[in-house]
């Protein structure tokens, strides 16, 4: 018999007075897993291989990702904010710093735009 495990809580436990500006919302890992599911089927189109060739994991674990199961964590999300705008803003935005997600995604179109003019040069 297998008993049902109660989604596990990213955050303080309690805050104490230096954390006063912290939020009293809860990060569970089904927030997590869900977001990250998301903006990788946004950004590679719900293709696992270009997941696991991004995050150099094999496929299996990108079809976990992409379908909500997992979420990736440790080495593998350090190396994927380093590479991915996507994935640094949704991570602020679970971490509620919507100004500085915001200004990630404000550098990345500019980026974006500066190739294109760029190219036309």
């Amino acid at each position: 018999m297998s008993f049902a495990q109660k989604p596990r809580k990213f955050g303080p436990a309690r805050p104490t007075s230096s954390d006063n500006h912290m939020s009293a919302v809860e990060i569970t890992t089904s927030t997590y897993t869900s977001t990250m599911s998301s903006v990788l089927r946004r950004v590679f189109d719900g293709c696992a291989k270009k997941v696991a060739n991004f995050a150099g994991c094999n496929v299996e674990t990108a079809k976990n990702w992409l379908e909500g199961r997992n979420a990736p964590n440790g080495a593998l999300l350090i190396r994927m904010i380093r590479e991915s705008d996507d994935v640094l803003a949704a991570v602020l935005e679970l971490a509620e710093r919507p100004k500085e997600a915001k200004k990630v995604r404000a550098t990345a179109v500019l980026r974006q735009l500066e190739a294109i003019l760029g190219d036309e040069e």
